[in-house]
């Protein structure tokens, strides 16, 4: 009976839930976003997130990650739209946020399709063994962001040790599955199906980090947004560490923001396993979005 009770409850939920937060956007004197960036993570979010936040048609949530539509979706409606503008100072401006957990979590598209039925979605997808590569050193490297806010949580395994637990599908902590991470279609895979191909951007990290003219003019296009801006930033070969990449800049540059630096290598056998491992998924990747990435031929011929 308390089975089907609570049952009960969450259906009655799941169908009020939207009306609850329609109900209270419109009330709110607060504006709410109109695109999101949701990942990957370790792939330029920040970088797009400072280019885009320096538009002047433009604006992004007070805080770059609000994490709302994943570990923070108990705080209710309220708490998200707080982190927003007030509707009477747009100007014509689009609002946005940058969250590169929304992408890896399971739960995100479906909140974001719930508060959000409209909204347009960008993904910067970068070499899937670079990425998992990277992540690995954010939660293992005590220089990192996260190494320095939490010494005691760092990832003690070296990281061929922690590759192959995930690859084995040991790995129980979502953002410490480094590798399964790296596999897009699979996570893009909802956000298509709810949200439609016309409102899902997928760019390349590698032409973001070469080419941030031509892939912001993609943007551009894709947001219906005017492009001269971006044609006027400055170039810059300055590259910007963790610790001051979360702040709002007031650059209009391409500086490249949220850089680690590591050498790290892992073992040629594991390298050819991912290779094998990442296959099927970029072969599906690539019908989904209709593009050849810059690393694809690593691993699909």
């Amino acid at each position: 009976m308390k089975s089907y009770i609570r049952k009960a409850k969450n259906r009655v939920k799941s169908i009020l839930l939207p009306y609850y937060y329609k109900y209270y956007k419109d009330l709110s004197e607060h504006s709410y976003p109109e695109f999101l960036i949701i990942g990957a993570l370790k792939s330029g979010t920040t970088s797009l997130y400072q280019y885009l936040n320096n538009h002047s048609g433009l604006v992004s949530s007070s805080i770059k990650e609000t994490n709302f539509f994943s570990w923070e979706y108990g705080k209710g409606i309220k708490y998200y739209l707080k982190h927003f503008p007030l509707r009477s100072t747009l100007n014509g401006r689009k609002v946005f946020e940058s969250c590169p957990h929304y992408l890896a979590d399971p739960k995100s598209a479906g909140r974001i399709k719930k508060i959000l039925p409209k909204i347009k979605v960008i993904a910067v997808l970068r070499d899937p063994i670079e990425r998992a590569i990277s992540n690995y050193n954010y939660f293992a490297n005590p220089t990192s962001f996260f190494g320095i806010r939490n010494p005691q949580g760092l990832d003690k395994r070296t990281v061929n040790e922690a590759f192959l637990e995930d690859l084995k599908g040991k790995e129980t902590h979502i953002f410490r599955q480094y590798c399964r991470l790296s596999l897009y279609a699979k996570q893009l895979k909802p956000y298509y199906k709810l949200f439609g191909k016309q409102n899902v951007l997928v760019l390349d990290f590698d032409e973001l980090k070469l080419e941030p003219r031509d892939t912001l003019k993609k943007v551009s296009d894709f947001l219906n947004i005017d492009n001269r801006e971006f044609e006027s930033f400055e170039d810059s070969e300055e590259k910007v560490s963790s610790l001051m990449s979360f702040e709002q800049k007031n650059e209009k540059s391409f500086k490249v923001f949220n850089v680690q630096n590591y050498s790290l290598e892992i073992d040629e056998a594991i390298r050819q396993k991912l290779i094998a491992y990442y296959a099927k998924d970029i072969e599906e990747l690539q019908k989904q979005t209709n593009t050849i990435f810059k690393w694809s031929n690593k691993y699909v011929s």
